[in-house]
């Protein structure tokens, strides 16, 4: 990691159930593992038996512990707390899929002067088999964004919409502020698993099923990778559908 110069970016990572246990040393490894270096504050569900563990494990990371939060508000939290231009978000399940993720996001910005930079991802299940790709045409997740803290600041998550919606709602008015850039590579793990914060959302119950029958059924994986591969690459524009 090349640790030259003031840290620009904060990495905000979220992991409010015990179920993600297994998963956060990978998203947190995932991050150190960055050609950029980034200060990392996490926050874990106040009573995580675990939390010690990964203290242990990572005493450079930064944790809080929290009771049970909506996502937003604990976002909305941890930008305040940062003190970098950057801001990125993880959630604790999820994984950067390259070392030059920030890298390749700070690069964009830079050519694109947008304030927000999201990437492309592929969906794995609990195993981290890859079953499908998104197609990334309106909306980036946030785990892989990349936001100016400036911004966030000025407009934070609305977190009074409820439903676990707000990112949408903030990522959709930002795109059409035409403050939003698409990098079309793939440099997000999303991991799509039963007993989520999000598994009743619509969106994600149908990821749900999707992982469900690739799991189940012979020949529906490679089928789904391969034509989400094809779809996904329809659509090689560096800016959202807003």
């Amino acid at each position: 990691m090349d640790t030259a110069g003031s840290i620009k970016v904060t990495t905000i990572m979220t992991a409010m159930t015990d179920q993600e246990r297994d998963f956060v040393p990978l998203a947190i490894q995932s991050v150190l593992d960055q050609t950029v270096a980034s200060d990392i504050l996490i926050f874990l569900r106040h009573g995580s038996e675990w939390a010690t563990d990964i203290q242990t494990a990572f005493p450079q990371v930064k944790i809080v512990l929290m009771p049970l939060t909506p996502l937003g508000k604990l976002r909305n939290i941890g930008v305040k707390m940062a003190r970098t231009e950057w801001i990125a978000f993880l959630d604790g399940d999820d994984e950067w899929s390259s070392t030059d993720k920030l890298a390749a996001q700070l690069s964009h910005a830079e050519r694109t002067k947008a304030p927000v930079i999201g990437c492309d991802h592929v969906m794995i299940d609990s195993s981290g088999r890859a079953f499908a790709y998104g197609l990334c045409k309106e909306y980036a997740l946030p785990s892989s964004w990349l936001v100016k803290r400036a911004l966030l600041l000025e407009q934070p998550f609305d977190t009074s919409l409820g439903n676990n919606v707000e990112d949408w709602v903030w990522f959709r008015d930002q795109s059409r502020r035409k403050k939003t850039a698409r990098l079309p590579v793939v440099y997000l793990r999303y991991r799509v698993r039963s007993g989520s914060l999000s598994s009743w959302e619509v969106h994600k119950a149908r990821k749900e099923r999707l992982r469900r029958l690739s799991q189940h059924l012979p020949g529906v994986r490679p089928l789904t990778l391969f034509s989400s591969r094809m779809m996904r690459g329809l659509y090689k524009r560096d800016s959202y559908v807003s």
